[in-house]
């Protein structure tokens, strides 16, 4: 069995970025809702602007959410992690010298996390997250 590697700490650091607000409740199509969640698109376009990067860069494979000089982003909810991992590794063979990332957002336990930066790393993918 080979050592374990600890990633290194900088893998892990959540960038600072503003408190994004609520958009606006959508009316409900007879369920209920218990409150309105921020979007995707919300969590996104805050980071791009934090970072100045371009949204939404289309590749033969899909779009990148977040391109910046140095990055390729994937934005999701944390429970999509999955997904995110399989597109920012689908998109980096158009961006070989971009450092790959997913920025999560939601709550996510503690132990999950520890085990999305674990793959992610291993991928060489950077995790970021905000709740």
């Amino acid at each position: 069995m080979a050592p374990s590697v600890s990633p290194p700490p900088e893998f892990f650091r959540p960038p600072e970025l503003p408190q994004i607000p609520s958009p606006p409740s959508k009316p409900s199509r007879g369920r209920s809702r218990k409150g309105a969640h921020k979007s995707e698109g919300m969590y996104r376009d805050q980071l791009a602007r934090t970072l100045s990067g371009v949204t939404e860069v289309t590749t033969p494979t899909g779009r990148v959410d977040i391109v910046t000089r140095t990055e390729i982003i994937e934005v999701e909810a944390a429970a999509r992690w999955k997904h995110a991992l399989g597109q920012i590794l689908a998109y980096c063979y158009y961006y070989p010298s971009h450092q790959k990332r997913i920025h999560l957002y939601r709550e996510v336990d503690p132990t999950v996390l520890d085990q999305i930066c674990t793959q992610c790393w291993r991928n060489g993918v950077r995790v970021t997250w905000q709740a």
